[in-house]
């Protein structure tokens, strides 16, 4: 027995850790660049590394949103990376689609995965299986100067109320970006509207174009109506809403968490809180996105890259990136990390959240970007907005039957 017990030592150290060959070398591509990022990534790197016993070379490529394009150029010539961490989840389906995403059905077990809020893990499933894990999860809030706005409107009849008053030629009371479906949708889905119809089962149809229905309608047309009374600035776009905010000139303010780290270094006085509900209950529901990492369909080595994933988007492994960066967990152990509950920003985002409608990761929600920016344009230019999102909406079922 003892000589047995000997033997399987000597084995495991061979093979390392959790049992791949050594010198196995897995890639990494984030779609993250700042300095911050690097700075406290690389601790994570290192700490799976050690870990599991292999090789983690990380790319620090940034550009999120790109990850599926260059890896379809890239994977079938065997010169993309085993793993890839920071893709918007609207992005994923064009790399399933595409044949570059790895299903980590087999290789990732209900425990491995009971960590994720469900919202956020459900963002990586397409056709019944799991093609990426959630890192994080951002969404658009309220963020409120509490000098100018000290008390927090019940409703958002009140809040057009207080921002009117503040409306003046030295302040704005509110601003988001009103031309960007990302920033607009919180309105654009008060009154029901949403990209997608569904299925008698309550599964998304991406065939049922939806930006033309009246409840869409109804909100472009609400946006329009700001924009004509003078409420809000069509042409201020999220980073010149943020510099009057961060002057002091601009009372109510709807962006999201990427706005922290500078929110707080300013020293302007703020805090973030959900968008209120209308008085008539109607409920303004942002937009939930999920960042999230994948596995390169080609990858000579899966199961060690699917590990090297599973690694990099542990809760306590990220969570000096997660604080240095503010963003906002997708995994219920950090729900109450010190980072989120000392900070009254970050829990508004949270608060936030729960009021949402995540991001689509088929193929067809993409075809919406273009079809829905162009209808707010032209809509908040003066147009008639419903002749615009009907030809909008047709241009986008084009899209969608083309793919």
């Amino acid at each position: 027995m003892a000589q047995r017990m000997s033997l399987l030592v000597v084995l495991i150290a061979l093979v390392g850790t959790v049992g791949f060959s050594q010198g196995t070398t897995i890639t990494v591509e984030f779609g993250f660049s700042s300095q911050t990022d690097l700075d406290s990534l690389q601790p994570a790197v290192d700490t799976c590394a050690q870990e599991l016993g292999i090789t983690i070379t990380p790319n620090y490529a940034g550009d999120g949103p790109g990850l599926d394009n260059r890896l379809l150029l890239t994977a079938p010539a065997g010169e993309g990376a085993d793993v890839l961490i920071g893709l918007p989840n609207d992005n994923l389906g064009n790399a399933v689609e595409g044949g570059v995403a790895l299903d980590l059905t087999p290789y990732l077990s209900e425990a491995d995965l009971a960590d994720f809020v469900a919202p956020a893990l459900d963002a990586g499933r397409l056709v019944g299986k799991l093609f990426a894990v959630p890192l994080t999860v951002e969404n658009v809030a309220l963020i409120r100067n509490t000098n100018l706005v000290p008390n927090a409107p019940a409703t958002f009849d009140e809040l057009l109320t207080a921002a009117r008053a503040l409306n003046t030629e030295n302040t704005r009371g509110f601003q988001f970006d009103s031309n960007n479906s990302f920033f607009s949708f919180f309105l654009l889905s008060a009154f029901g509207g949403r990209i997608f119809g569904t299925n008698p089962d309550g599964s998304l149809n991406p065939k049922d174009v939806q930006i033309d229905s009246p409840p869409f309608i109804r909100g472009a047309a609400f946006i329009q109506s700001l924009v004509q009374d003078g409420t809000i600035l069509a042409d201020t776009d999220d980073g010149a809403a943020k510099n009057l905010f961060l002057s002091g000139a601009l009372g109510l303010w709807v962006s999201g968490p990427w706005q922290l780290a500078d929110l707080i270094n300013s020293g302007m006085p703020f805090t973030v809180e959900a968008i209120p509900p209308f008085a008539d209950g109607n409920r303004p529901m942002p937009f939930l996105g999920v960042q999230v990492g994948f596995v390169n369909s080609f990858t000579p080595n899966p199961e060690a890259a699917a590990n090297v994933l599973k690694c990099l988007v542990r809760g306590d492994v990220i969570l000096s990136w997660l604080e240095a960066t503010r963003r906002l967990p997708a995994v219920k152990s950090l729900a109450n990390a010190e980072y989120i509950t000392a900070s009254p920003g970050t829990q508004g985002f949270v608060a936030q959240s729960a009021f949402t409608v995540p991001f689509s990761s088929v193929a067809e929600f993409g075809c919406h970007w273009e079809r829905t920016i162009n209808g707010l344009t032209l809509s908040n230019d003066g147009g008639n907005t419903e002749d615009i999102f009907k030809e909008q909406a047709t241009s986008f079922r084009e899209c969608v039957n083309s793919l």
